[in-house]
C-alpha cells in the first residue's frame, strides 16, 4: 500500500521524527526491492487492522551495530493463539488474503545473514514487528 492507497481506507499516513536526521544512513547489506516488499506488506496489514483514528507508526534506529527497523499500529492486534500461525503459508484470518505476506516477509528477512524478525502483540492493543539487520562495514 503506498501514500496514495491510504486514503482510500480511510487512513492517514503522517510522518514525524524523533530523532535529527543523520548526515549519512548506515548501510545495510539487502535486497532493496525484496526490503521494500516486507515493509509495505507489513504497512497494508497494519492499515487493515486500524480504525479509522488509528496510528501506523514506523521507526528506524541504529542499536548495537545494527539497523532497527519497527513497523507498530494500534488496531485489533492478533490473538495469542494465532501468532505462531500467521508465518506459516497460506494460513490467514482475512476474507480476502492468500495467507502468503506474513511468512514470506518473515523468510526474506531471515534469508539475510544475521538479521531477525520479531512480533509483539496484544489482542485489542495493537501489534508490533521488528526488522533487525546487521549493518554492513
Amino acid at each position: 500500500m503506498t501514500r496514495s492507497e491510504a486514503p482510500t481506507r480511510a487512513a492517514q499516513v503522517n510522518r514525524r521524527s524523533s530523532q535529527k536526521p543523520r548526515a549519512t544512513a548506515p548501510t545495510i547489506k539487502a535486497d532493496k526491492a525484496k526490503l521494500e516488499q516486507v515493509l509495505l506488506n507489513l504497512a497494508k496489514n497494519a492499515i487493515e487492522s486500524i480504525g479509522e483514528d488509528g496510528e501506523l507508526i514506523i521507526r528506524s534506529r541504529l542499536k548495537e551495530n545494527k539497523a532497527e527497523i519497527t513497523v507498530a499500529d494500534n488496531g485489533c492486534g492478533i490473538p495469542a493463539e494465532d501468532q505462531e500461525k500467521i508465518f506459516s503459508p497460506f494460513y490467514t484470518t482475512k476474507r480476502e488474503g492468500s495467507g502468503l505476506g506474513l511468512s514470506i516477509s518473515k523468510r526474506i528477512i531471515e534469508e539475510h545473514e544475521g538479521s531477525t524478525f520479531t512480533l509483539k502483540s496484544e489482542e485489542g492493543e495493537g501489534t508490533e514487528f521488528k526488522i533487525t539487520m546487521p549493518v554492513a562495514k
